[in-house]
């Protein structure tokens, strides 16, 4: 089982010196029980003063040691008799049949049920369609009523005093409609191109 954590612990990259190793050997440390590996579990702590030139190395450093076997597995329970097996098969297929009918049975009232919505849903549309229908049958009318309303204010009035013409009197041409000056040559005259009107 691993020990705790005690006091102050010396970095592992210190123990690895030279001179905490030489110290640890002559308490009969060796260098492989400071070193962690695989299958190594902390089994102690040893305290150590080291002096050093660059500072003293004081500390407590861990001892490691192999991991515990695992404990022997536990004897199997002896094998039940007969009887016994056969009451606890019977009570299994009991089970089994029961959770089936459970099963069965809540599946017939989850189609029962989404029957129902289905049939809710139906009757939810066709209420909508008819009050969608119902709504464009009372504008119409209103509509209706509205035209019927307007006729009855119109009035049949007399013809105007003013003579309208028809057929095509208004389309004829008269003499004077398109008067062309006779032509003249510019050559004669000095008069520039875009003072002349050009038909």
């Amino acid at each position: 089982m691993p020990m705790p954590y005690q006091g102050n612990v010396v970095d592992q990259r210190r123990v690895n010196l030279p001179q905490v190793q030489g110290a640890l050997q002559s308490m009969g440390i060796s260098s492989n029980q400071t070193r962690p590996g695989p299958g190594k579990v902390v089994t102690g702590y040893k305290r150590i003063f080291v002096p050093n030139t660059s500072g003293n190395i004081e500390g407590m450093v861990p001892i490691y040691g192999s991991a515990p076997s695992a404990p022997a597995p536990a004897p199997s329970a002896p094998a039940a008799p007969a009887p016994v097996i056969k009451e606890k098969e019977e009570q299994i297929a009991k089970l089994t049949a029961q959770s089936e009918a459970y099963r069965k049975q809540s599946e017939e009232q989850l189609s029962a049920a989404q029957l129902k919505i289905s049939q809710l849903e139906d009757e939810e549309l066709q209420r909508q369609k008819a009050a969608e229908l119902q709504n464009r049958l009372s504008i119409q009318a209103a509509a209706s009523q509205a035209r019927g309303q307007a006729g009855a204010q119109l009035k049949i009035q007399g013809a105007s005093p003013t003579t309208q013409t028809a057929g095509t009197s208004a389309f004829k041409r008269r003499r004077d409609q398109f008067r062309v000056s006779p032509t003249q040559t510019t050559s004669n005259i000095n008069v520039p191109y875009s003072s002349m009107l050009n038909i």
